[in-house]
């Protein structure tokens, strides 16, 4: 009170010097005193507010080690949520201000002088209030200054000046690159806190220094069990984020984490060592995930810990008469509260449930306990996250495998709110997610689509490549969306790896869109960077060049029925051009043939009848060593012991109709690498066409639904196909027309029968054309008792 007087008063101001005021606010923070815990809090944010309001009139006058107690004293008490938050960020301002010309100027090493001590101070303070871009000049200041003077740099010093640097997010080589000497030489000095301070700065910096993570591992090998827990998370997300793997240092933060979340959680309640927060489990779990760690272990003790903090929150917090619940959940509400008072809530938020989420998909840790889980969590946000939050948690569940309809169903209806203030990189990533989780909205994607097509120059060549796996997913065939993005591709191919390349082309083959300039470049691409491909994409390669065969011979024979001709001339695109890589696509494939994969083979088999049949002149011209292969994977049986858990709904019933009028046939036949529907006699293929067999939203049969036809009729089968977009359910109207229909069908069938023993197949046709035309329409009627 004496102190605020005397800086209020006109004639007594003068008389409180600079040094008066670092005194005196210097001891708050030393002492442990808070200004939220206080009972005279108004008195105390009233004297804080008269050094912050005298200060800036006193900088002239300022010692080093007195601007560094004062912006330290106001940068630990921190203000940010107080009402004196604007004069505090004034004197910061004007204090950075004038620091620049000191700190350059300056030549004293004395108390006095900016010596590295003084300077890491001063910048940690800066860094504790989150400064803005005013404080960039002064850091500059403080590199130089300090890169001059690194000799009398200690342990502690270089551990407070990266800090500040990193936690400003200012970019400075320099200053890192002179502290490196430092480190590697004293790194024996550094405590705990400064080896994980230091680690994290070079990895915010994205800075991989070598030789600085390899001492630093090192020794932290020999101090782990004395880090604290926020501390192996510092680490763990240091080596994770700029992708280095020190494995014994892996190793042993494996094992310390493990020990403290399993024999030391008795001791939670003991000492600080064995108490793990939210924050330090996210950053474990998304720096171990980042290392390529797959031990389940590991991660269900991480799990387990983040559980167990979620329903200390939820107890303390739980409101009466919840205390039977079972699953606790995030209040959303609480949080917030919790945040508007500067207070950091030891629970999940939309950030640390999307990185968790996020770290254990791809770590692969789908334990049961965590899919149960997660879905009440994310609920229990009740949409408190960002849209990019949003896309990142739908898509790590999505690959977890989490199966809850009420979960994605409501993500889903904030998602639609939001998709115009969705970034394309979110709704890629949203997309994506929603493909994997096989659940379509037609209006959600087409608003994707509206969004995404006039911001393509903000898609990274991933995200196209990922929107373009996305529709093939799908089967949504908007062509001039897939033709843009097949465009950013093209433009960007050099920014891809060539399995990117590789997986892009062969879902582009997929929705059947003719164009023989983009996939020319691709092939040859692809063909220049053959030595880099793996069996499974060049398999896929060889397989997507029969889909674009069988699309232009399809599109090739409309075109020659309207001309009046019957046939084709030739060897069809890509096959008249890309022989060569086709050829190329086999080698690779048959040098790495023991690593192929049950769907690799199918697809050999399918490419060896194509060839055979369609294009023999490429398939006689191949090396001998690919025929080989192709005999191999022909003796590859793929019959499975259950062929009715692969039949559908609709197939069954045509099939108990097509018994009951007398028509003897077979169901799910296995002809080489197919799977034919139904067969009739030895030469009739009756295949049900279901959603799959068409693109969405359309009429319009896939790629690999024209191969596999195209591929029965060169064998001599006659094909039928039954369209489920035809059978429509009648009105009861039409009830007792079929009746009457089926029972005179029976027995003209039963005569049919005997007939077709002597006569030739082709009257089966004719009798199927007659089920197909007459009884169809009769089969399904959800208003009729009979089946």
């Amino acid at each position: 009170e004496r102190l605020t007087k005397l800086l209020k008063g006109k004639e007594t101001a003068a008389t409180v010097t600079a040094t008066h005021l670092a005194a005196v606010v210097g001891a708050y923070p030393m002492l442990g005193v808070s200004w939220r815990k206080s009972k005279t809090q108004q008195k105390d944010l009233e004297l804080w507010k008269a050094v912050a309001v005298a200060a800036p009139s006193r900088l002239s006058q300022m010692t080093a080690r007195e601007f560094s107690v004062i912006l330290n004293a106001f940068a630990r008490m921190d203000f940010s949520t107080s009402s004196i938050n604007s004069n505090v960020d004034r004197l910061f301002e004007i204090s950075a201000g004038h620091l620049v010309p000191r700190i350059a100027l300056e030549t004293g090493l004395g108390c006095e002088g900016f010596v590295p001590r003084e300077l890491a101070v001063i910048s940690n303070a800066y860094a504790k209030v989150r400064a803005g871009p005013f404080v960039l000049p002064m850091m500059k200041a403080v590199s130089a200054r300090s890169v001059a003077q690194i000799g009398l740099c200690n342990s502690q010093d270089v551990s407070n000046l990266l800090n500040a640097f990193a936690q400003l997010s200012v970019m400075d080589p320099p200053i890192f690159d002179a502290c490196a000497h430092v480190i590697v030489q004293q790194v024996a000095s550094f405590t705990p806190q400064g080896l994980s301070n230091v680690a994290h700065a070079y990895a915010k910096q994205q800075l991989r220094h070598q030789a600085v993570f390899d001492r630093l591992g090192h020794m932290a090998i020999r101090v782990m069990d004395k880090f604290k827990p926020l501390e192996l998370g510092n680490l763990a997300y240091a080596y994770g984020r700029v992708q280095l793997r020190n494995e014994a240092l892996v190793s042993s933060l494996q094992d310390e984490v493990i020990y403290r979340g399993t024999v030391g959680k008795s001791l939670q309640s003991v000492g600080e060592l064995y108490r793990f927060g939210l924050r330090t489990l996210e950053q474990l779990t998304q720096g171990f995930a980042r290392l390529g760690v797959k031990d389940q272990r590991l991660y269900f003790v991480l799990f387990d810990l983040t559980r167990q903090r979620v329903r200390e929150f939820t107890r303390r917090h739980q409101k009466e008469g919840e205390e039977g619940t079972t699953q606790p959940a995030i209040d959303a509400y609480r949080v917030a509260r919790l945040a508007s008072k500067g207070v950091e809530p030891d629970t999940l938020t939309g950030h640390g449930l999307a990185v968790m989420l996020s770290a254990f998909a791809r770590s692969q840790a789908d334990f049961h306990t965590l899919v149960r889980w997660a879905p009440h969590q994310i609920r229990a946000l009740d949409g408190q996250f960002t849209t990019f939050q949003m896309a990142r948690i739908f898509t790590a569940c999505s690959r977890l495998g989490v199966n809850h309809p009420p979960m994605y169903k409501e993500l889903l209806v904030h998602a639609k709110a939001r998709v115009p203030q969705m970034s394309p990189m979110a709704l890629s990533m949203l997309i994506r997610g929603m493909a994997r989780a096989k659940l379509y909205n037609r209006t959600l994607i087409r608003q994707a689509v509206k969004v995404i097509s006039p911001r393509l120059t903000d898609l990274s060549v991933v995200d196209a490549a990922a929107l373009l796996v996305s529709c093939a997913a799908f089967n949504y065939r908007d062509e001039r969306f897939l033709r843009l993005l097949a465009t950013v591709i093209i433009a960007r191919m050099d920014e891809m790896n060539v399995s990117q390349l590789a997986t892009a082309f062969a879902t582009f083959a997929q929705m059947r869109i003719r164009h023989p300039k983009w996939f020319d470049t691709v092939l040859f691409e692809l063909f220049r960077r053959q030595h880099e491909l793996g069996e499974k994409d060049a398999t896929n390669v060889a397989y997507a060049m029969l889909l674009l065969a069988a699309v232009e011979r399809h599109e090739g024979l409309a075109e020659a029925a309207d001309a009046g001709k019957t046939s084709l001339e030739g060897v069809l695109y890509p096959f008249d051009k890309h022989q060569g890589v086709l050829y190329s696509m086999l080698g690779v494939t048959n040098e790495n043939r023991r690593n192929l994969s049950y769907p690799a083979v199918y697809q050999l088999q399918l490419v060896e009848l194509y060839l055979r049949l369609m294009v023999p002149t490429v398939y006689e011209e191949m090396r001998p060593e690919l025929k080989s292969m192709f005999a191999k994977a022909r003796k590859v049986s793929v019959v499975v012991d259950d062929y009715m858990q692969n039949s559908s709904k609709m197939h069954r019933r045509i099939s108990q109709w097509f018994a009951r009028v007398g028509l003897h046939h077979r169901s799910e036949v296995f002809l080489g690498p197919f799977m034919l529907d139904m067969v009739i006699g030895e030469k009739v293929v009756v295949e049900i066409d279901g959603p799959t067999h068409f693109y969405r939203d359309t009429n319009s049969r896939t790629s690999s639904s024209l191969l596999k036809d195209s591929i029965l009729n060169a064998m001599g089968f006659r094909v039928k196909h039954l369209a489920y977009q035809e059978w429509r359910q009648p009105s009861p109207e039409t009830c007792v027309r079929g009746v009457v229909v089926v029972v005179v069908l029976v027995v003209v069938v039963v005569a049919v029968v005997v007939v077709v023993v002597v006569v030739d197949v082709v009257v089966v046709v004719v009798v199927l054309v007659v089920v197909d035309v007459v009884v169809r329409p009769s089969l399904y009627c959800s208003d009729c008792d009979w089946p």
